[in-house]
């Protein structure tokens, strides 16, 4: 699945989107996201009436740590809806997901379902999490392909 990114100001987002103060990374009202860019989305989550693609934006771009976080689906346009074949269905009634809460359900990989830890010690820079994303970033990548 690939989204065109079409806004990255967090005031054109809906209100049930606006996340508490801070938890932007691009600055003030703007998040790290290049408007017309094309991202690769390596999972999803419906939560509030709200859908969240998991994307790598551009905060850690060219690290090799760059692991993808949640971004309200308003800021893009789905560009390639297929559905990758890593993914699969998890639900959770308490999930904390940076500015995400209540009952979530998720469409992600299956790694991150098998392992509930894998996708925080990714964040936290773990680096057998980080080899573990990399590996499942390059396949989900390669099945994306290039438009």
């Amino acid at each position: 699945m690939r989204v065109r990114c079409i806004s990255n100001d967090v005031m054109k987002l809906p209100k049930a989107y606006i996340r508490p103060l801070g938890v932007y990374s691009g600055g003030p009202n703007e998040i790290n996201l290049t408007i017309g860019a094309i991202y690769t989305v390596y999972a999803l989550a419906f939560c509030n009436g709200g859908v969240y693609f998991y994307v790598c934006d551009d905060f850690l771009a060219n690290e090799p740590g760059n692991f993808p976080s949640n971004h309200g689906a308003p800021l893009f346009e789905v560009i390639d809806r297929t559905l990758s074949k890593y993914w699969c269905y998890d639900y959770d009634n308490n999930p904390y997901v940076e500015g995400i809460s209540g009952d979530t359900a998720f469409i992600k990989p299956s790694d991150w379902v098998n392992d509930e830890t894998l996708y925080g010690r990714l964040v936290d820079g773990d680096p057998s999490a980080e080899a573990a994303w990399l590996k499942l970033k390059n396949l989900i990548d390669e099945e994306v392909g290039e438009i």
